[in-house]
């Protein structure tokens, strides 16, 4: 991959994983909820599922040539379930306390509850497999793909996913300073949630 395509790959991971979708309103959620600890570890899960959707949508791309829309199809029921599901278990909530300083680490149980969201949120959204199965002939020759080329096609993958989650993280940790004590707080981000996982039915 030159220079110049690799840029402009770069800028094109950039521009899909910066779009407010249902894993940005997790980080968002984590944000105004847990604090830095807990949203670092939903990104983390972020990065992984979208690294394996990478995987995945490579080897077909490579190997089949198209994705099958059976899989599509229970992907994105699945992936709207649990979506609105989390949606719902925020609407109760009456407004959200200080969240953990930066020298506070949650528990590890905790830990790995955030990091299975973060992965969760990912994995079930079909979009990223035929973004990635439309994005990668573009950039990704046919002739077999060394060790370079695969550390080049998916180490921007994982960084920038990583970075835009972190940055949605910090809107949240904003947002409950300006609307942390309002009553409706669990409402609208709740709200926004299971509108984000209806939403992903219906395209």
């Amino acid at each position: 991959m030159s220079t110049t395509a690799f840029i402009l790959y770069c800028m094109t991971i950039f521009t899909a994983s910066i779009i407010p979708g249902p894993s940005m309103l997790l980080a968002l959620t984590q944000g105004s909820r847990f604090g830095w600890a807990a949203g670092a570890m939903s990104a983390l899960g972020n990065v992984i599922a979208s690294l394996v959707q990478g995987i995945v949508a490579l080897l077909i791309v490579v190997e089949i040539g198209q994705l099958s829309s059976t899989v599509l199809w229970a992907l994105k029921i699945a992936g709207a379930a649990y979506i609105v599901y989390m949606g719902i278990t925020l609407l109760s909530l009456q407004g959200f306390g200080e969240p953990p300083g930066e020298d506070t680490a949650p528990p590890a149980g905790n830990l790995t509850a955030h990091l299975w969201n973060g992965f969760a949120f990912a994995i079930f959204n079909p979009k990223a497999l035929t973004f990635f199965a439309a994005l990668f002939p573009q950039f990704v020759s046919s002739e077999p793909i060394s060790t370079p080329a695969l550390a080049t096609i998916f180490l921007p993958i994982a960084v920038i996913a990583f970075g835009c989650f972190m940055l949605y993280v910090t809107a949240g940790k904003l947002l409950m300073r300006l609307l942390g004590a309002t009553p409706h707080i669990g409402k609208i981000l709740g709200g926004s949630i299971i509108l984000a996982g209806a939403g992903l039915l219906l395209t």
